[in-house]
């Protein structure tokens, strides 16, 4: 019997815990979801920046290499390759590639694919 002479009026409402358990769910993995996107952002400049330093590698002068943009096509139905000239600079051992045309650097990017997270 209550303390003097009160009656309780304790009651437990599955439906409204179950609601309750799916709303926390759905707000966690939504702020893991964010986490998660920061933390791809934040790694991609990293890259980005690690990759954007020049290169202390051995600097050499180039004599009409091979570009990669067609100028046209040959009579055999060959692309015929822009030569360009001028200087590359090799990386250093162990240091990421000097940057030469920025094409790497750029095509650095993320996807995050919602059903392969495990929440």
């Amino acid at each position: 019997m209550p303390i003097g002479g009160a009656r309780s009026s304790f009651s437990l409402d599955p439906t409204g815990l179950f609601k309750g358990l799916v709303a926390a769910k759905k707000e966690y993995d939504r702020r893991a979801l964010k986490a998660i996107k920061l933390g791809a952002l934040f790694f991609e400049a990293e890259i980005k920046k690690e990759l954007s330093k020049p290169g202390t590698g051995r600097a050499r002068k180039t004599k009409g290499r091979k570009g990669t943009r067609k100028a046209g096509v040959t009579a055999t139905g060959r692309a015929r390759l822009r030569t360009v000239s001028g200087s590359n600079r090799a990386s250093a051992p162990g240091e990421p590639p000097a940057v030469d045309l920025g094409r790497l650097r750029s095509s650095i990017t993320h996807i995050i694919q919602k059903e392969f997270l495990v929440f």
